[in-house]
This record gives structure tokens, C-alpha cells and sequence, in this order.
């Protein structure tokens, strides 16, 4: 079972001592993790294992995250939002002329890690917002477990983009599958 004291030690050795919100947030998430249960083959699994963080800039997520990795995911994959859709398009075009690249994608990445931390979640282009819907769906049906970082809520992403309406499924997938938190707070730890 995860014990938050593993977590705040971790923080501790970097010279990191949480606030009050962000040590709210750590046991929430240990909390909702704790019932948890990996998705087992020829079995129905609703227990969510996807997390998306969110709060503004400089609140500590990607501390946090980084945190929670050290503790009980040492072997995710983590990316920033940016190198992890530069590697998916890598691959789209490596996979091209294939039947369902995307599916191969996916494959491909599940191959390394079960585990994924997406850092600074944003869509800005409508290129990335169809890529991300099908892939993120996509992954969670194969079992892995995403958990991710953003300074907007999900209803606010790609908002005001072209042919938003499209990414709508995405959005609604986000809030039915994933767990939200909204890191409030007030220290900008971009300032420590």
C-alpha cells in the first residue's frame, strides 16, 4: 500500500516541503490510487487509474508528479507535452503506409511503458487535438495508465480552436475516465 510518508521524503531530499494543498492533493491521489486495480485480461475493469492535474502555472504539478514517479512509478515513461507529440508524429511517419498507424503508435509505446506522465497538457493545433483524442483513448483501452499535467481544466482546452467541436468526445472522455484535481493554492514555486 502507498504511504505519503515515501512521497514527502522524497520531497524532503530535494530540500521541498509542501504546502497545505499540495499535501491535500498527495493523499487524495493515494487515496483514489489505493482502489486501483490493473485492468486483467478477459475482465471488465471500471476502476479509473488515470489522474489529471490541474491548477495554474508555478503551483508545483510537475514537482508533484515528478514526486509521486520516484515513489511508486520509477519505471513510467514521463515526457513533456511537446517531446511526447514530437515522438508520436516520429512514429506516425515511421508507421506510414501502414494499416492504423495510430494503433501501432500505441502499441509501440505500451511496449516501453505502462505507466505515462504527460507534463504541461495543452492542444494548440488541430493536427494534435485529432491525434491526442484517439491516442489517449486508445491507451487507456490497452490498459495503461496516463497522468497528466495541465494549467487548464479540461473543459478549456483547445478552446476556441478550429474545428473544436471535433475534440469534444476528447474532452468529455477526459472528465467520464479520469480522475480531475485541481491544485489550488498560492506560492508560486517557480519563485524557490
Amino acid at each position: 500500500m502507498k504511504d505519503i510518508k515515501v512521497v514527502l521524503e522524497n520531497l524532503s531530499i530535494q530540500g521541498i516541503k509542501p504546502d497545505y494543498d499540495q499535501i491535500l492533493f498527495l493523499k487524495w491521489f493515494i487515496e483514489q490510487d489505493s482502489h486501483y486495480q490493473p485492468q486483467k485480461f478477459f475482465s471488465k475493469n471500471d476502476s479509473i487509474g488515470n489522474l489529471y492535474l490541474w491548477g495554474p502555472v508555478g503551483r508545483g504539478k510537475t514537482m508533484l508528479l515528478q514526486a509521486l514517479q520516484k515513489s511508486y512509478f520509477s519505471d513510467a515513461g514521463q515526457f513533456h507535452f511537446i517531446e511526447f507529440m514530437q515522438l508520436v508524429h516520429k512514429k506516425l511517419s515511421e508507421f506510414s503506409g501502414n494499416s492504423d498507424p495510430l494503433l501501432k503508435v500505441v502499441k509501440h509505446l505500451l511496449s516501453d511503458c505502462r505507466i505515462i506522465f504527460i507534463d504541461e497538457f495543452q492542444i494548440e493545433d488541430i493536427t494534435d487535438a485529432m491525434i491526442i483524442g484517439t491516442l489517449i483513448q486508445e491507451l487507456s483501452k490497452k490498459g495503461a495508465r496516463l497522468l497528466i499535467s495541465s494549467n487548464s481544466h479540461p473543459d478549456n482546452l483547445y478552446k476556441d480552436g478550429l474545428q473544436r467541436d471535433k475534440f469534444l468526445k476528447t474532452i468529455n472522455f477526459i472528465n467520464k475516465y479520469f480522475f480531475i484535481h485541481h491544485l489550488v493554492g498560492i506560492e508560486d514555486y517557480r519563485l524557490k
